[in-house]
């Protein structure tokens, strides 16, 4: 273990814990002595050597710097240089503490205070700016922060913390309990938000300066509107073609269900349990023509929301990136009115297509983000061209 900090660009952190100790040393080295016994550990890195020094009484304690600190903080005030001394020799700080637990910094950089600071940061959705900004606090060299989604709606979104006249993304944002955001086609992120989801962000700002914020939040490209259809009737449609949802022929990632008690299906089956993110199904599909096919999907759920990024022939369809299916009010197992015909439309109310070529295609859908749906079937309807 390097407990040398060489350079501003070289980091090395290190936790030490040393018990009812006086001393620890490693490999030969003192790297921390009390005249007391005391509990202290220590987190060192490029900026700061970050202690924690737990004495039942009053006492002195030498710590091991390697070089000279520009400042010393106790429990976040600064320290007059005469309260503290360094040896240039030994490369060590020197300093008394009172009893109880005492938080110390030793910084190596210019920073003048370490004192928990809050921010403000402004908030847009749809480049349109909120009333409300997010409220975020500085503290142990980042600025961590949130926002509420109190609007009405959910679905998809892109979230990101930039710094004003610049669309380049800074720091991290998530959801606070989510443990990974929705993977689409191409690597593309996107964050679900339904009313009460906390948007959290994090930025690293050693130096306790906060350049100029706007958290930025918008829709997610390529998640169509999806209309409910009378199912009855797109079942009836003599000319369409119906794939039903049991008779998937492969899946990754998981192992659906197959139900055949599950009421007012349209061939008396449907999958359920489908709720891992990353479990794809294929189904595969024949049409008698090459061209542009309509597709409506009977499905049932009780999640707020449940996405499904749907492909054909391994290819994503760029204005059908996702499938965001909002609560249909319950699972399907007895109520007709909770299989819902939901088919995805532009923002003309016109039929979004997926192009099939003549012959077999396989359609595949993947749960994104860990969320339940029941499939029973979904149609597909030629297009004029």
């Amino acid at each position: 273990m390097n407990l040398f900090l060489r350079s501003t660009t070289t980091i090395i952190l290190s936790t030490l814990i040393a018990q009812a100790t006086t001393q620890l040393s490693h490999q030969g080295k003192t790297l921390f002595s009390a005249d007391t016994k005391v509990s202290y550990g220590a987190v060192y890195d490029a900026h700061a050597i970050k202690a924690v020094i737990d004495s039942p009484t009053d006492t002195a304690i030498r710590i091991f710097t390697g070089k000279k600190p520009q400042r010393l903080f106790l429990n976040h005030e600064p320290m007059a240089d005469n309260a503290w001394s360094y040896d240039d020799g030994a490369s060590c700080v020197t300093l008394p503490l009172p009893a109880g637990r005492q938080a110390l910094q030793a910084r190596f950089d210019d920073l003048a205070s370490v004192k928990p600071f809050a921010v403000s940061i402004p908030v847009s959705i749809a480049d349109k700016p909120q009333d409300k900004p997010a409220q975020g606090t500085w503290a142990d060299g980042q600025l961590r922060g949130e926002f509420v989604w109190n609007e009405t709606r959910s679905g998809l979104f892109t979230a990101q913390l930039t710094e004003n006249n610049s669309k380049a993304a800074v720091g991290q944002v998530f959801v606070r309990g989510v443990s990974r955001p929705v993977t689409l086609p191409g690597d593309k992120a996107a964050l679900m938000l339904q009313p009460g989801s906390v948007l959290a962000f994090t930025l690293p700002a050693p130096d306790g300066k906060i350049p100029d914020l706007r958290l930025a939040i918008a829709p997610l490209p390529g998640v169509p509107s999806l209309v409910a259809r009378d199912r009855l009737q797109v079942l009836a449609n003599p000319h369409a073609i119906i794939v039903e949802g049991e008779k998937f022929t492969a899946e990754r990632g998981g192992n659906v269900s197959i139900s055949t008690s599950h009421q007012n299906t349209s061939n008396g089956g449907c999958i359920f349990s489908w709720a891992n993110a990353g479990h794809a199904l294929d189904w595969d599909v024949t049409v008698p023509q090459e061209g542009r096919y309509a597709i409506t999907i009977v499905a049932a759920t009780s999640e707020a929301s449940a996405a499904r990024t749907i492909a054909v022939n391994g290819n994503a369809i760029p204005d059908l990136a996702l499938l965001q299916i909002h609560s249909t009010g319950g699972w399907g197992r007895s109520n007709a009115a909770e299989w819902q015909a939901l088919q995805p439309q532009n923002e003309l109310g016109k039929p979004l297509a997926l192009p099939l070529r003549n012959g077999s295609n396989t359609i595949t859908l993947t749960n994104t983000s860990g969320q339940h749906l029941n499939i029973d079937c979904f149609v597909l309807e030629k297009l004029a061209p």
